[in-house]
């Protein structure tokens, strides 16, 4: 095997290992959030940011985020969260958890643009 066919094989290999976290990524999306953790990375209110915890309750507009000392609503829209290690941008999952199975190939078609 010469030095092309053995790059060209790393190559096939590294795509589908890529394709498959890729869709590990998109598939949070499909998710119920209760019970899983999260942390708020980007906010249009500074005071939100780096706030961590765990989502006790999920709304069409909010998640309720359960911090160890109180619970705090926070909006979805115009929001950045990492949840379970990945991240997930507010605006794709401002809808019912009901609803976004039903969107998920809109979700999808927005988050390859």
């Amino acid at each position: 095997m010469n030095s092309r066919e053995t790059i060209a094989k790393r190559s096939r290999n590294t795509s589908r290992i890529w394709d498959s976290k890729r869709a590990l990524n998109e598939m949070i999306y499909l998710d119920e959030f209760t019970g899983m953790e999260v942390s708020i990375v980007d906010s249009p209110n500074r005071s939100e940011i780096g706030r961590t915890g765990l989502v006790s309750f999920e709304t069409k507009n909010t998640l309720e985020i359960d911090t160890g000392r109180k619970r705090i609503m926070i909006p979805k829209h115009l929001r950045k969260f990492r949840i379970n290690g990945q991240f997930v941008d507010g605006d794709l999952i401002n809808m019912r958890p009901e609803d976004r199975l039903r969107e998920y190939r809109r979700i999808l078609r927005d988050l390859r643009r």
